[in-house]
């Protein structure tokens, strides 16, 4: 019986933490960055890019204000979409359970651009990918590494 009731228990607070995390999204404002968008060759200049949630909700050149976001200052770094693990062996693998209740895991955006309404997974790299590639594939130029719109390294703290 007193399984029974810790289970509920656990149940509703784990229920309620999913619900106050869906209704609150964290918010990160990147600042004073060089945009590489995925798509065009040319940087976008001193930009900023607002992510909400796991999705990016703003581009510009433009200062954007959010309320209570986490501000990262860029310092005129490039910020550049995650890179994504292109091989896979598919034999073995087996759908995660949000995969199978929620179906289409990229139903809600794109990935390997840096758009409005694109995935947050994106690299924060000293240099310029568009100039020198190298940039892109040494973890060293990493100092903000976003995935799903949360920062798993950032060394400008």
């Amino acid at each position: 019986m007193k399984k029974t009731i810790l289970a509920c228990l656990a149940s509703a607070v784990l229920a309620f933490t999913v619900a106050a995390q869906a209704s609150d999204p964290k918010v990160t404002l990147f600042t004073n960055v060089n945009v590489f968008d995925g798509s065009n060759e040319k940087l976008i200049r001193k930009a900023n890019v607002l992510v909400e949630g796991n999705l990016i909700k703003t581009v510009s050149t433009v200062s954007i204000t959010a309320e209570g976001a986490t501000v990262i200052d860029g310092g005129g770094r490039t910020l550049m979409p995650g890179l994504i693990y292109m091989h896979e062996h598919m034999m073995f693998q087996l759908p995660s359970a949000i995969q199978m209740i929620n179906g289409d895991p990229y139903k809600q955006g794109k990935l390997g651009v840096i758009e409005e309404g694109a995935y947050a997974d994106m690299l924060l790299v000293d240099g310029n990918p568009l100039e020198d590639i190298t940039v892109a594939v040494n973890p060293d130029n990493f100092r903000v590494i976003m995935k799903d719109g949360a920062v798993y390294k950032n060394t400008l703290k």
